[in-house]
C-alpha cells in the first residue's frame, strides 16, 4: 500500500524530497526508534546537522488511509555516509526525546507507593521540560520503598519494572507505540493478552494469507488485503529447552534465606518443576520502618512473573510484508490464521502477542510504499 504523504523535517528544514526510505521500530522492550536513508544534494547535513553539537528535531507525518501519524525525534548520529561530487548519502539515527531524558537525567532521590506509582514518580521527575506522563495500564501489587542513588532514570525505571508484578503474577514491561500520540506505557503481560486489537466491536483482527490470486501489485488497490502476508516464519520454539529448564523458566523449589531474618524458607514449586533453586532476599528492613520494593524479588510468586517472560518467547513468530494495518502496536494481542486459504488449520495458529513492529516506507519513483514488519510471541506452540 502506498502513504498518501509523508512530510519530514530537521529542525526547521522540510527534507521531504531528501528521504529515499524510513524505518520505524516500536516494541514492548522499550521505546521508539529508526533510522532514514537520506540523499543529500541540498548540504542539510553540512548547514544543519553537522553545524551544531546538539540533537537536531526530526518530525515524521504520514497519513495513511486517511490517518494521520506524527512522531518527534531526535537525530541521534548519522552513519555510512558517501560523499560524492554532487550529493552525500547517509542514514540518520533516530530516538525518541523521552529515550534521551531517561538516559540523560541522573535521580537521587526516594520513592514510596506500588511499582507502578515508583516508577511514573521517576518518569515524571527525568521528564519534566516535556509534559507527559507514564501511562499505566495496569496496577502492580508489589509495593515498598526505592531510594534511588544517583543513578539514570531509565535505569531507575528498569529495576522498579523488572520486579513488578499485577495480581495475576505477570511482570511489566515499559513501551512505546508509534500511533499513540506520544504515549509511554507501562502494563503487565496479563493486560496485553486481554488487550485485543479488534476489527469491530466484536470482531478480533486476523493476520492471515494473502487472498489466492492478489500478488503484491494487487494489494495496493483491494482493501481486503490489509493485513495479510505470505511471508510467516516460526523463529524459534523452546530452542535450547533444556537449558531453559535448567534455568528455571518452568519453575523451582525455592529455598529463601532471610539475611535479616537468619532463616531458610522452603516453598514447593509453584510450577511443575521440581529443580531447587537458593536464593538471598535482600531485607525487609533495609530502610528501617519501610519495606524495600525489592524485598520479594525471589518469592515464588515473582518467580513466577519472571518466568512467565522468558516462556512467553518461547514461541516467536515472524510475519513480513503485511500489508499495513491502521492503528495497531506493539502490545496487543492479534489473531493468526496461517491455513485459512487453504482450508487447514495450523498448530501456530490462534492469538499472539505483538512482540514488536518495523514500519518500513520505501520510495518508488513516485510516492512511498508501506509495509509492517512484527514478530509475534506466546508461550506454547
Amino acid at each position: 500500500m502506498e502513504l498518501e504523504s509523508l512530510v519530514v523535517t530537521g529542525g526547521a528544514t522540510d527534507i521531504s524530497g531528501l528521504v529515499q526510505d524510513v524505518t520505524l521500530f516500536e516494541s514492548i522492550e522499550g521505546y521508539i526508534q529508526g533510522s532514514i536513508h537520506i540523499l543529500d544534494g541540498t548540504n542539510f547535513f553540512d548547514k544543519v546537522i553537522g553545524s551544531t553539537d546538539e540533537l537536531v528535531p526530526i518530525t515524521i507525518s504520514y497519513i495513511y488511509m486517511g490517518i494521520e501519524v506524527e512522531y518527534v525525534f531526535q537525530a541521534d548520529g548519522i552513519s555510512n555516509m558517501k560523499i560524492n561530487k554532487g550529493s552525500k548519502d547517509y542514514n540518520i539515527h533516530l530516538i525518541t526525546l523521552i529515550e534521551q531524558n531517561l538516559k540523560l537525567v541522573p535521580i537521587n532521590a526516594a520513592f514510596s507507593g506500588t511499582s507502578h506509582e515508583i516508577a511514573a514518580n521517576i518518569f515524571h521527575d527525568a521528564n519534566l521540560d516535556v509534559g507527559p506522563l507514564l501511562y499505566v495500564d495496569s496496577a502492580a501489587v508489589t509495593t515498598g520503598k526505592y531510594i534511588v542513588p544517583n543513578i539514570p532514570a531509565g535505569d531507575a525505571i528498569r529495576n522498579v519494572v523488572d520486579g513488578a508484578m499485577d495480581i495475576d503474577s505477570s511482570g511489566f514491561y515499559i513501551y512505546q507505540r508509534l500511533n499513540d500520540n506520544g504515549k509511554t506505557r507501562m502494563g503487565s503481560l496479563a493486560q496485553m493478552s486481554n488487550n485485543h486489537f479488534m476489527k469491530s466491536q466484536k470482531d478480533v483482527f486476523v493476520i492471515s494469507g494473502k487472498l489466492t490470486g492478489n500478488d503484491d501489485e494487487d494489494a495496493g488497490d483491494n482493501i481486503d488485503n490489509i493485513g495479510t502476508s505470505n511471508k510467516f516464519n516460526v523463529l524459534e520454539y523452546k530452542r535450547n529447552f533444556t537449558d531453559k529448564i535448567a534455568a528455571g523458566d518452568f519453575g523451582n523449589k525455592i529455598h529463601s534465606v532471610s539475611l535479616d531474618e537468619t532463616d531458610v524458607i522452603k516453598n514447593e514449586a509453584t510450577e511443575d518443576v521440581g529443580i531447587v533453586r537458593t536464593v538471598y532476599k535482600s531485607s525487609n528492613n533495609l530502610y528501617n520502618t519501610e519495606k524495600n520494593i525489592f524485598a520479594t524479588v525471589n518469592d515464588p510468586q515473582s518467580s513466577m512473573a519472571v518466568n512467565q517472560i522468558a516462556r512467553v518467547h518461547h514461541t516467536r513468530l515472524s510475519v513480513e510484508d503485511i500489508v499495513p494495518i491502521p492503528n495497531i502496536g506493539c502490545g496487543m494481542t492479534i489473531e493468526v490464521e496461517l491455513g485459512k486459504q487453504e482450508n487447514s488449520e495450523s498448530i501456530s495458529d490462534g492469538p499472539y502477542i505483538i512482540s514488536d513492529i518495523n514500519h518500513v516506507l520505501t520510495y518508488n519513483g513516485k510516492a512511498y510504499d508501506y509495509k509492517q514488519r512484527m514478530t509475534l510471541i506466546r508461550e506454547y506452540a
